[in-house]
């Protein structure tokens, strides 16, 4: 069987004709939105820059004009080559900036898919479809970062296909989707102990995938790292590089930079009142679905996984900038594949329409609202803070 009849068998062909119905209806509804907003941003803005010209965007352009010899050229060291590598190659379909923000859109709408797929696996039954479909445009963050020229949708796309390849047993495409996500970012590799879930569950099988996967990713960041050494003459280049960002980024007390946040009178209100929404909506939905995890194999996975994801976050500070609190709606992203399948776990089937239809208004209204702020785009307040 052939790589690309192999990885259609792992998506469709061993699932209930039901289940790929689901999936395909998933995915459709994750790209509805992104793809409305996103048209209606560039002909209110007047042009895909509206999309690109936004945190991230021109430097991932310019790392994705560098290749061949990537970062030839450029300055920009701080951001891993996975997404740019991704946006040359789509370029030659299409302009830069609009292969940027398509693979955003499809990307994040595929991650969306999976995590629908890795719930049905994992035997959540309609749980997996609620949480999915919520998963579609919540957080808000996680809508509005799918519509610009960011990594984090093809990022989570990566790690959600790792995790389904793993739960799949199916080896090698969990070490391709691995060192995909970590050529993205770096933060990939906090996933790494994920496969100790499986040892635990006594599945050697899983586990020993887990850690090819693993060792892909470790592979990955050391030839990249080789590549700068035969490039720039500095194998820790990226770390040295992104150490001196806005004085660069420490660990910390569990938790203390999410303190320190709240209380910064620096900070706008409006910032501390979302990324607090956001740590009782993560810690709520955790606490409320894990309380039945001694019963459920499926729940300790993704107990697994969101604690894993959130073990850079809760430890993370920075020096002029405190990057665990300001940086915390984006990176927070790695956890909320488990934590939407959680919620859909923990939102009885009777509540479920209601809280979909207020979760669509709320995110709609929160990116209309963002393209019309007169500050940049997609900044809750402006200046050097933002995420």
């Amino acid at each position: 069987m052939s790589a690309v009849a192999e990885g259609v068998s792992i998506i469709e062909g061993a699932l209930p004709a039901d289940v790929r119905r689901r999936a395909w209806c998933v995915l459709a509804l994750a790209l509805a939105p992104r793809l409305a907003l996103a048209a209606w941003i560039i002909a209110d803005r007047g042009g895909i820059d509206a999309l690109v010209d936004t945190q991230d965007g021109q430097s991932n352009l310019q790392i994705a004009a560098s290749f061949p010899w990537v970062y030839r050229g450029t300055d920009q060291l701080m951001h891993f080559p996975g997404y740019p590598f991704a946006i040359w190659l789509a370029s030659a379909l299409v302009p830069p900036g609009w292969a940027a923000v398509a693979i955003s859109i499809v990307t994040s709408s595929l991650a969306v898919a999976c995590t629908y797929l890795i719930g049905y696996r994992l035997g959540l039954g309609e749980a997996a479809w609620r949480g999915a479909v919520l998963f579609c445009v919540l957080p808000v963050r996680w809508l509005d970062v799918s519509l610009v020229a960011m990594s984090e949708g093809l990022t989570i796309a990566a790690l959600c296909s790792y995790v389904y390849a793993v739960v799949c047993a199916r080896p090698g495409w969990a070490a391709l989707a691995f060192a995909v996500a970590t050529l993205c970012r770096f933060g990939s590799v906090f996933v790494v102990p994920f496969g100790l879930v499986f040892l635990l569950h006594r599945d050697g099988r899983r586990f020993a995938h887990a850690c090819v996967a693993a060792a892909s990713g470790a592979g990955a960041v050391l030839a990249l790292c080789t590549y700068f050494h035969f490039a720039f003459g500095n194998f820790f280049l990226y770390f040295e590089t992104h150490g001196r960002l806005w004085g660069g980024s420490h660990l910390d007390w569990p938790g203390r930079a999410w303190i320190a946040g709240l209380s910064d009178p620096t900070l706008a209100g409006i910032r501390k009142v979302y990324v607090g929404a956001l740590l009782v909506f993560y810690f709520g939905v955790a606490g409320l679905a894990l309380k039945d995890a001694r019963r459920s194999a499926a729940l300790r996975v993704l107990g697994a996984w969101f604690a894993l994801a959130f073990v850079p976050l809760a430890i993370l500070n920075g020096a002029s900038i405190n990057w665990g609190f300001i940086a915390f709606p984006r990176w927070v992203l790695p956890a909320t594949p488990p934590t939407m399948l959680m919620l859909g776990y923990v939102v009885p089937q009777r509540w479920f329409k209601p809280v979909a239809i207020a979760a669509v208004l709320v995110a709609v209204a929160y990116v209309v609202w963002a393209a019309r702020t007169p500050h940049s785009y997609y900044e809750l307040d402006p200046g050097p803070g933002s995420d």
